[in-house]
C-alpha cells in the first residue's frame, strides 16, 4: 500500500513540471512560426504576465487532474485491496473447509482401514491357529503311528533276537552235544584200538583182544562207530573208522 503512494507522488511531481515544460515549449514554437496580432511592444510589455498566467492556469489543471488521478487511484486501490482482502479470507475460509472436510475424511478411511486391518489380522490369526491345531494333532496322530510302529517293530525286533537267541542257543547246544558225543566216540575208538593192540593210553600192558573180545563184538563195535561218525558227520572220525575196518578184516580175516 505505501509504495503505490510513493510511485503515485512521484508521478504527480515529475509530470507537473515536464508538462509546464511542454505547454513553454509549444508557446515558444508557435510564437516563432506563426503571426501573433498586437505590436512588438505589447508582447514586450503582457507577454510575460500572460505566458505566466497561462502556465499557472495549465499548472493548477494539471494539479488538478494528478489529484483527482491520484485520489481515483487511491480509491481503486483501496477497492482493489478490499477485493484482493476479501478473496483473500475466502480462498482461506475454501482451504480451511477443504483441509477439515479432508482431514475428516481421511480420519474416516483411517479408521476404516485400520478396522479392515484389525478384521483381517482376526481372521490371519484364527486361520493360523487351526491351522497350527490342525498341524499339532496331525503331528500328534503321526506320532503316534511312528511310535507305535517302533514299539511293533522293536517287539518284533526282540522277538526275532530271542527266537535267534534261542536258535543260536539251540545250535550252540547241539554243537556241545555233537562235540561231547564226538569226544566219546573217540574215547570208544582210542579204547577199541588200545585193547586190541594190547596197550592203553598209558602204554601200560593189557590183556590183548583175541581172549577177551570176539570178531563179531569187535566188528560190531567198528560199524557202531563208523554209523556214529556218519552220523555226526565228521570225516576224521569216518576216515580213522574205515581204516581200522580194514586192519581188522586183515587181523581177524573177515
Amino acid at each position: 500500500m505505501r509504495i503505490h503512494k510513493v510511485l503515485l507522488v512521484i508521478t504527480v511531481v515529475v509530470t507537473v513540471p515536464a508538462f509546464g515544460a511542454l505547454i513553454f515549449y509549444v508557446a515558444f514554437a508557435l510564437g516563432r512560426v506563426s503571426t501573433v496580432p498586437g505590436s512588438t511592444d505589447f508582447w514586450k510589455t503582457f507577454g510575460p504576465p500572460i505566458a505566466t498566467f497561462a502556465a499557472a492556469i495549465a499548472t493548477v489543471c494539471i494539479g488538478l487532474v494528478a489529484f483527482f488521478g491520484a485520489v481515483y487511484s487511491t480509491y481503486h486501490l483501496a477497492k482493489s485491496n478490499e477485493a484482493t482482502r476479501k478473496q483473500t479470507a475466502a480462498d482461506n475460509k475454501a482451504t480451511r473447509e477443504q483441509t477439515a472436510t479432508d482431514n475428516k475424511a481421511t480420519r474416516e478411511q483411517t479408521a476404516t482401514d485400520n478396522e479392515a486391518t484389525r478384521r483381517q489380522t482376526a481372521r490371519d490369526n484364527e486361520a493360523t491357529r487351526r491351522q497350527t491345531a490342525a498341524d499339532n494333532e496331525a503331528t500328534r496322530k503321526q506320532t503316534s503311528r511312528d511310535n507305535e510302529a517302533t514299539r511293533r517293530q522293536t517287539s518284533a525286533d526282540n522277538r526275532d533276537a530271542r527266537r535267534q537267541t534261542a536258535t543260536d542257543n539251540e545250535a550252540s547246544r547241539r554243537q556241545t552235544a555233537r562235540d561231547e558225543e564226538l569226544a566219546r566216540c573217540w574215547d570208544r575208538f582210542t579204547w577199541l584200538v588200545d585193547r586190541l593192540g594190547g596197550t592203553s593210553a598209558d602204554n601200560a600192558q593189557v590183556a590183548t583182544a583175541p581172549s577177551l573180545f570176539p570178531a563179531d563184538v569187535v566188528v560190531e563195535i567198528a560199524i557202531s562207530l563208523e554209523a556214529d561218525a556218519d552220523r555226526l558227520e565228521d570225516e576224521s572220525l569216518r576216515t580213522a573208522v574205515r581204516l581200522y575196518q580194514q586192519s581188522l578184516g586183515e587181523q581177524f580175516e573177515f
